[in-house]
């Protein structure tokens, strides 16, 4: 059976993106584009080696059963047979990063992603008791997605990456000005305050909409705002039910002018602390949590 979930990247075997009729391109360019990925495997390679894997690596065993079937091969067809052709099958062998990354646990799993690599639904398994696998192919035929080649979402994937990296740069250009050290201090003591009053909506209006968060503790960067606010605040009202607190002191950085480390709390690399950048109309683009040494 597939579990299907709302909301919770790759060599290449792509199939071609079939060009759609005239009378219906209009209507198409409308919809919102989206990418459809399945991660599987290679059946026959996993068949030779099943019986070593199952005694030497048991972290695979949640993805080959222990009597040899390949689910993969019967999704595939079965969709394909159904007119579900513009998907892009990725073999979690040859792209382990990319596994990890979403936290595939078994195969196939199949993922229907936006420009950003944003999951916007997720199946897992083969259902086999859904012959032809209805519920899936009428999920992606009725849908308000545009099914795209995934070669186009690579270029997306570059672009969103070179903007990222551009704003990471712009504190080489504006790090130890007046204006900035002010801003920085401005807003770690709003951050300390916000942690202190269990209350997330202190540093709403310091950040942009396309803020980008990352901490040792969160596998996966934040990309947004809104994403961010959702984030801190379930995790402040966790804090204020379980009454943990977290002391702060303001520091001078090498890096940054100020740091907001916390002051209780000590990982094997040492202190850890926020660091923070700012773009050009002064609103913070980039909060991390670091350790020390890079503050």
């Amino acid at each position: 059976m597939y579990s299907f979930s709302h909301n919770h990247n790759i060599g290449v075997n792509a199939h071609k993106h079939l060009p759609l009729p005239q009378k219906n391109r209009q209507a198409h360019r409308k919809k919102r584009r989206a990418y459809l990925v399945v991660f599987g495997e290679n059946c026959i390679q996993s068949e030779c080696k099943l019986k070593k894997i199952q005694e030497e690596v048991s972290v695979y065993r949640p993805i080959i059963s222990q009597k040899f079937q390949c689910p993969v091969n019967n999704f595939l067809k079965e969709i394909h047979d159904a007119g579900i052709v513009n998907y892009t099958l990725i073999e979690v062998e040859k792209e382990e990063r990319l596994a990890y990354k979403y936290n595939i646990q078994s195969v196939p799993t199949t993922i229907l992603i936006d420009k950003k690599g944003e999951v916007l639904h997720e199946w897992h398994g083969y259902d086999d008791e859904d012959l032809g696998q209805l519920k899936f192919v009428n999920f992606i035929k009725n849908s308000s997605y545009s099914i795209r080649p995934f070669s186009e979402f690579r270029r997306f994937e570059r672009r969103y990456e070179r903007i990222k990296n551009q704003k990471r740069t712009f504190v080489k250009y504006s790090m130890f000005n007046n204006s900035r050290g002010k801003r920085e201090k401005q807003f770690l003591s709003q951050l300390a305050n916000a942690y202190q009053k269990y209350d997330a909506s202190i540093i709403e209006d310091y950040l942009d909409d396309d803020m980008h968060y990352s901490s040792m503790w969160v596998f996966q960067e934040i990309t947004t705002k809104q994403k961010y606010m959702d984030y801190l605040a379930g995790k402040l009202k966790t804090m204020k039910n379980n009454d943990t607190k977290i002391e702060f002191e303001l520091v001078k950085g090498n890096v940054h002018e100020y740091a907001l480390q916390v002051s209780n709390q000590q990982t094997i690399e040492g202190s850890i602390g926020f660091v923070v950048d700012f773009n050009n109309e002064g609103k913070v683009v980039m909060l991390n949590i670091t350790a020390q040494s890079f503050f």
